[in-house]
Protein backbone atom coordinates (compact mmCIF):
# COMPACT_ATOMS: atom_id res chain seq x y z
CA UNK A 1 0.00 0.00 0.00
CA UNK A 2 1.06 3.77 -0.41
CA UNK A 3 3.39 4.98 2.44
CA UNK A 4 2.10 8.42 3.87
CA UNK A 5 3.77 10.95 1.91
CA UNK A 6 2.73 8.64 -0.99
CA UNK A 7 -0.89 8.45 -0.15
CA UNK A 8 -0.83 12.07 0.86
CA UNK A 9 0.31 13.01 -2.82
CA UNK A 10 -2.08 10.79 -4.21
CA UNK A 11 -5.18 12.13 -2.18
CA UNK A 12 -3.67 15.80 -3.92
CA UNK A 13 -3.59 14.35 -7.60
CA UNK A 14 -6.70 11.68 -7.41
CA UNK A 15 -8.83 12.73 -4.78
CA UNK A 16 -9.71 11.54 -1.41
CA UNK A 17 -12.50 9.25 -2.66
CA UNK A 18 -10.21 7.55 -5.46
CA UNK A 19 -7.80 7.02 -2.29
CA UNK A 20 -9.57 5.09 -0.45
CA UNK A 21 -10.58 2.58 -3.25
CA UNK A 22 -6.93 2.18 -4.04
CA UNK A 23 -6.99 1.32 -0.51
CA UNK A 24 -9.69 -0.62 -0.41
CA UNK A 25 -8.54 -3.06 -3.22
CA UNK A 26 -4.59 -3.21 -2.09
CA UNK A 27 -5.90 -3.99 1.12
CA UNK A 28 -8.37 -6.40 0.13
CA UNK A 29 -6.93 -9.63 1.51
CA UNK A 30 -6.58 -7.61 5.52
CA UNK A 31 -8.87 -5.24 7.13
CA UNK A 32 -7.63 -1.72 6.62
CA UNK A 33 -6.69 -0.83 10.27
CA UNK A 34 -4.06 -3.63 9.34
CA UNK A 35 -3.01 -2.13 5.93
CA UNK A 36 -3.00 1.87 7.68
CA UNK A 37 -1.22 2.22 10.30
CA UNK A 38 -2.59 4.80 12.31
CA UNK A 39 -0.27 6.02 14.49
CA UNK A 40 1.95 6.43 11.48
CA UNK A 41 0.14 8.38 9.52
CA UNK A 42 -0.50 10.79 12.06
CA UNK A 43 3.24 11.14 12.79
CA UNK A 44 3.07 11.85 8.85
CA UNK A 45 0.14 14.23 9.38
CA UNK A 46 1.68 16.68 12.15
CA UNK A 47 5.15 16.48 10.14
CA UNK A 48 3.33 17.62 7.42
CA UNK A 49 1.37 20.42 9.35
CA UNK A 50 5.04 21.81 10.79
CA UNK A 51 6.19 22.19 7.36
CA UNK A 52 2.81 24.12 6.50
CA UNK A 53 1.58 21.82 4.25
CA UNK A 54 -1.85 21.61 5.91
CA UNK A 55 -3.88 19.98 2.95
CA UNK A 56 -1.70 17.08 3.15
CA UNK A 57 -1.91 16.50 6.64
CA UNK A 58 -5.59 16.65 6.76
CA UNK A 59 -5.70 13.63 3.79
CA UNK A 60 -3.25 11.26 6.28
CA UNK A 61 -5.61 12.36 9.20
CA UNK A 62 -8.70 11.52 7.07
CA UNK A 63 -7.13 8.32 5.62
CA UNK A 64 -5.92 7.48 9.51
CA UNK A 65 -9.75 7.97 10.69
CA UNK A 66 -11.14 6.69 7.94
CA UNK A 67 -9.51 3.34 8.21
CA UNK A 68 -9.73 3.32 12.19
CA UNK A 69 -13.33 4.25 12.79
CA UNK A 70 -13.00 3.64 16.68
CA UNK A 71 -9.49 5.38 17.52
CA UNK A 72 -10.49 8.48 19.45
CA UNK A 73 -6.78 9.73 18.71
CA UNK A 74 -7.78 9.69 15.10
CA UNK A 75 -10.70 11.54 15.18
CA UNK A 76 -8.16 14.11 17.70
CA UNK A 77 -6.04 14.09 14.41
CA UNK A 78 -8.55 14.73 11.99
CA UNK A 79 -10.10 17.92 14.36
CA UNK A 80 -6.31 19.39 14.20
CA UNK A 81 -6.10 18.94 10.48
CA UNK A 82 -9.53 20.49 9.89
CA UNK A 83 -8.53 23.45 11.98
CA UNK A 84 -5.42 24.04 10.54
CA UNK A 85 -7.56 24.12 7.28
CA UNK A 86 -9.75 26.68 9.36
CA UNK A 87 -12.82 24.12 9.10
CA UNK A 88 -14.56 24.63 12.26
CA UNK A 89 -17.61 22.87 12.11
CA UNK A 90 -15.57 19.61 10.58
CA UNK A 91 -13.63 20.18 13.24
CA UNK A 92 -16.25 20.37 16.25
CA UNK A 93 -17.69 17.22 15.09
CA UNK A 94 -14.51 15.81 15.02
CA UNK A 95 -13.92 16.60 18.57
CA UNK A 96 -17.29 15.72 19.66
CA UNK A 97 -16.42 11.92 17.77
CA UNK A 98 -13.34 11.51 19.73
CA UNK A 99 -15.76 12.06 23.37
CA UNK A 100 -17.81 9.32 22.17
CA UNK A 101 -15.26 7.08 21.02
CA UNK A 102 -13.19 7.55 24.16
CA UNK A 103 -15.09 5.36 26.36
CA UNK A 104 -14.64 2.14 24.03
CA UNK A 105 -11.09 2.85 22.58
CA UNK A 106 -9.57 -0.22 23.45
CA UNK A 107 -6.01 1.08 22.38
CA UNK A 108 -6.33 4.00 25.07
CA UNK A 109 -5.85 3.08 28.91
CA UNK A 110 -8.69 4.13 31.11
CA UNK A 111 -6.76 7.54 32.99
CA UNK A 112 -5.88 8.05 29.24
CA UNK A 113 -9.29 8.44 28.19
CA UNK A 114 -10.73 10.31 31.35
CA UNK A 115 -7.67 13.16 30.35
CA UNK A 116 -8.55 12.67 26.69
CA UNK A 117 -12.45 13.73 26.92
CA UNK A 118 -11.51 16.41 29.63
CA UNK A 119 -9.26 17.25 27.06
CA UNK A 120 -11.77 16.88 24.04
CA UNK A 121 -14.58 18.64 26.27
CA UNK A 122 -12.36 21.91 26.79
CA UNK A 123 -11.08 22.61 23.47
CA UNK A 124 -14.52 22.31 22.60
CA UNK A 125 -15.42 25.45 24.88
CA UNK A 126 -12.77 27.32 23.06
CA UNK A 127 -13.77 30.09 20.84
CA UNK A 128 -12.46 29.29 17.55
Amino acid sequence: PPQPLEAAALVGKQGLAAVKRLFGIICAEQTLEACIDGDRFNTYGYNLLGQRRPKEALALFELAAWAHPHSANAQDSLADGYLAGSDKDSAKRALERAIDLAPGDPSIDAGSKASLISAEMKRLQEPR
